[in-house]
Order: C-alpha cells, then structure tokens, then sequence
C-alpha cells in the first residue's frame, strides 16, 4: 500500500503503522479468501494486556462511531504466530489477493478503514500512552 497522509498530517506507511504504543499493532492481512485489519494488543503480562483491551472497550462507542460497528472484539486470542493477544478486527470475505478483479474491493476497504482508525488512534492514542507510562 503506498504512503498516505495521516490525521496528524504525517506521512503514513500501513504496513508498518506506527502506534507509538509498545505492544499494540495496526495490522492487515490479504488472502486467497479474505482482506483483514487487525488491531493487536500483545503484551506479554496478560493483565497490561487487558488493561489496554479495557481501554479500548470504554472508548468503544466512540470508535463505532467513528470507524463503524462491524468490527469483532476478542479479549484472548492466539495470532498467526502464536502469540497471546487481544484482537480487535474487521475483515471481509470472497476477495483474493491472486485476482486482480477483487484487487479494488480490497484496495477501498482499507483505504476506507485504515483513514477512519488513523483518525480515531490520533485523538485517543494518548490514552494508551499513559497506560503505558
């Protein structure tokens, strides 16, 4: 994906979002079958790492109204690489990465949600930042 402007008005590469945040993740994933975004949080201390997943719960009528409602909300998970995480993620079905036919379907529903969780993760970043602290 190429460089966007943020928010913030930084240049933004997707593939490599920075949160600024240790130990939580702007991910996405593109498939045979399907096109993902993920938010990982992987701390390893399983209570930091559900103190930042109840961060994201008490802001989550503001990050619906600000990205939408269809995203899945998972307070234990294990990822690709095996790693313990709270994940909260939204993908959509019957595209594929090897089709260029579903390349646009996929293409606009990143732009689409990438632009709206930046915005969100601008205004309320700070928050897990003095979590952090």
């Amino acid at each position: 994906m190429s460089i966007h402007k943020s928010k913030n008005g930084n240049s933004v590469k997707w593939l490599n979002y920075p949160t600024n945040v240790k130990d939580i993740y702007f991910r996405i994933q593109c498939n045979k079958s399907s096109a993902s975004i993920f938010i990982d949080i992987q701390h390893r201390d399983e209570e930091i790492r559900k103190l930042f997943y109840e961060q994201f719960l008490e802001l989550k009528i503001l990050f619906k109204n600000k990205i939408g409602d269809n995203w899945t909300w998972q307070n234990s998970f294990v990822n690709e690489v095996d790693k313990k995480c709270c994940r909260i993620s939204r993908t959509i079905d019957n595209v594929n990465i090897n089709n260029k036919e579903t390349w646009s379907i996929s293409f606009n529903f990143y732009k689409e949600n990438l632009i709206k969780l930046d915005a969100f993760w601008v205004e309320f970043s700070d928050l897990f930042k003095e979590l952090n602290d």
